[in-house]
């Protein structure tokens, strides 16, 4: 199954560094004008989700890129 595709007109900025080094993102929806804080890699996860990959396609890219191992079931949680 083909992951959800990700809204290309979300806005996205860096977010300034937190004391302990974590960096963010803040997406803002424009339709809405509402907006949230995610971790820098929790962004780079959902932008694989491209309406082609699959739920495993995703999770083998976070396994390798991102270093931690989610299963096809969580990218697909994750999603919704």
């Amino acid at each position: 199954m083909a992951t959800l595709r990700l809204r290309e007109d979300l806005l996205v900025e860096p977010a300034p560094a937190e004391d302990d080094g974590l960096r963010f993102v803040d997406v803002s929806d424009p339709r809405s004008g509402a907006s949230m804080r995610m971790y820098e890699h929790e962004w780079m996860l959902a932008q694989r989700l491209d309406g082609a990959a699959s739920y495993a396609e995703v999770a083998g890219w976070a396994e390798a890129n991102v270093g931690f191992h989610p299963s096809a079931e969580d990218i697909a949680g994750y999603a919704r």
